[in-house]
């Protein structure tokens, strides 16, 4: 059922209601397969929905870790920003990501660095201890 989650919150022409339905569900699955719809659907205009997204991200927890560290590792200095960025917003459960996010702090795009170090500000203590 993530597939067709991940369809209905791509349609930018569905109500936002149901867009942020879709989130939660997603967020529900736990199925990292939902990350990249997830973020790319986070930087929209609606808020509500971009508040939706981010709540789905962080209940996917410590399921959202490796596809984001490939967007950190791999991706454009924008996607490396907000795999950054979305990193943080699971806190404790990206306790993996801790020296990947250290190695951005020296990217050569000021966004990530400021993006590395926030997320690390967040994962808090269990930065310390990785």
């Amino acid at each position: 059922m993530v597939w067709f989650w991940r369809l209905v919150l791509t349609r930018d022409w569905l109500p936002a209601e149901v867009r942020v339905k879709a989130a939660a569900k997603l967020g529900a699955a736990k199925h990292p397969g939902a990350v990249l719809t997830l973020l790319r659907v986070r930087h929209e205009k609606d808020a509500a929905l971009a508040e939706a997204a981010m709540a789905a991200m962080k209940e996917l927890g410590s399921a959202a870790v490796e596809p984001l560290l490939k967007l950190l590792r791999d991706a454009a200095p924008t996607e490396r920003a907000h795999a950054a960025e979305a990193l943080g917003w699971l806190g404790k459960d990206a306790k993996l990501a801790v020296a990947p996010l250290r190695v951005r702090l020296d990217d050569p795009q000021t966004v990530v660095r400021i993006r590395a170090a926030e997320a690390l500000g967040r994962i808090g203590p269990a930065a310390v201890e990785a």
